[in-house]
Parts: structure tokens; C-alpha cells; sequence
């Protein structure tokens, strides 16, 4: 049987560990946190999310999601900035319609006593509703056009909110299985 001699290089003294040994204990103990750090994040991975459900924080991120993930998929449906192009063309024919009726209603609301133009008032609310619901519509085909060209910045906050969630859940989980943050 042969036996290895690992040699020392001439900054080794007797008795000191060479660099070479130190090197390769140092590689061992790097794989064994490796190994354990493995296992400690298959045990966090096993404790289901559904167990954090009734979290507040954990519920707040899961809606903050499910909007961005709306948000990403109506910005990128074409279709969608058509049909609201299509309901602000309603909506200024409706304008058109009621703004005619006002004067009539006016009249009309001659024979009531007291006097308080309700009919009139009533339609001219409709109206200025219908102009703010315009404004807004075309506010949102801004925003999606603007976004469209740089969907990614859509995507990219729809990430930050997966993670910041992810990471979340993590610490509850870590907590649950009674690991310090900095220790295990």
C-alpha cells in the first residue's frame, strides 16, 4: 500500500496546517453548510402557504398581486384599449343626447312646486359624470400606451411584488419551524 504525501511548501511550519490541507478543510466545511443549508430550505419549502392564509400581510400581497398581474394582462391585450376607445364614443353620444334633453327637462320641471329643476339637475349630473368617465378613459389609454412601449416596468413590479411575498412567507415559515433569522 502507497501512501500519499501531501507536500508542504516552505512558508508551512511543522506542525501548522499546509495551505493545501487548509484549502481542502475549508472546501469540506463550505460543502457541508452547502448540505445543510440545502436541508433547511427543503424543511421551509415543506411547511405550505396555505397555512399563512389568514396573515393579513400575506393577504395584502396576494391581492397587490392579482391587481398587477390584471394590470400586465389588459396593458398587453390590444383589444382591450379598442374597447374602451369604443365606450368613450358612447359616452360622448350620450352626452349629446342628454344635453339636449336638459332644456326640455327644464320645462318640465316648471310645473313642479316647489321649483327645483330636479329633472334638469338630474340629467346635468348624468352629463358631467359621463364627461369625468371620458377624462378618466382617455387618462387610461395614456397610461397604457406610455406602458405599452416599456411593458417590462409592468412586469418588473409584478416580480418585486412575487418576491417581496415570497420572502415574506419565508420568514413566517421560518418562524414556524422555530429558526432564528441569523442562527439556522
Amino acid at each position: 500500500m502507497r501512501s500519499t504525501v501531501v507536500p508542504q511548501t516552505n512558508d508551512d511550519a511543522p506542525g501548522k496546517e499546509s495551505s493545501i490541507g487548509k484549502f481542502f478543510r475549508e472546501k469540506c466545511e463550505r460543502e457541508e453548510e452547502s448540505k445543510a443549508c440545502r436541508s433547511l430550505e427543503n424543511q421551509i419549502r415543506a411547511v405550505p402557504d396555505a397555512l399563512f392564509a389568514d396573515d393579513p400581510e400575506v393577504q395584502r400581497l396576494q391581492a397587490q398581486i392579482s391587481r398587477m398581474e390584471q394590470r400586465c394582462a389588459l396593458v398587453s391585450n390590444v383589444t382591450q384599449t379598442q374597447r374602451l376607445k369604443d365606450r368613450i364614443e358612447a359616452m360622448k353620444a350620450e352626452i349629446a343626447q342628454k344635453e339636449a334633453e336638459i332644456s326640455f327637462a327644464a320645462v318640465d320641471d316648471l310645473a313642479d312646486d316647489p321649483l327645483t329643476f330636479e329633472r334638469a339637475f338630474s340629467l346635468s349630473e348624468e352629463v358631467r359624470r359621463l364627461k369625468l368617465s371620458i377624462e378618466i378613459g382617455h387618462k387610461a389609454i395614456e397610461k397604457i400606451n406610455s406602458r405599452r412601449n416599456g411593458i417590462h416596468e409592468f412586469h418588473d413590479a409584478l416580480q418585486r411584488a412575487k418576491s417581496d411575498l415570497f420572502h415574506y412567507l419565508k420568514g413566517l415559515k421560518r418562524a414556524h419551524l422555530g429558526l432564528d433569522k441569523e442562527g439556522n
